[in-house]
């Protein structure tokens, strides 16, 4: 099974570009999550997909709920959604 096509798993699609793009410097997804369980691990991925459907992975990153603010141990309140800044790895790509 591809892993965009597990139920855990949300992806986003833009429309095919007119144009070629540069993304260049910091990339952040910014989230609302809300889960059942305390703690977990969120990560999200920039990938180019190419016209015949070939996959790109152009950056990545991950963070762990608990530690969202810095070194200070915050434990998500499955009462509540929460907002989440995920830091992706920086980034000069182009296509």
């Amino acid at each position: 099974m591809e892993v965009e096509n597990r139920k855990d798993v949300l992806v986003y699609t833009s429309r095919t570009l007119d144009e070629d793009l540069r993304v260049t410097g910091p990339v952040v997804a910014k989230l609302w999550i809300a889960s059942s369980a305390p703690d977990t691990d969120f990560t999200a991925k920039l990938v180019d997909v190419a016209p015949d459907g070939r996959a790109i992975n152009l950056t990545d990153g991950i963070q762990r709920v608990a530690y969202r603010n810095s070194n200070q141990t915050v434990f998500h309140d499955a009462r509540h959604a929460s907002r989440l800044l995920l830091p992706v790895l920086p980034n000069d790509q182009g296509h």
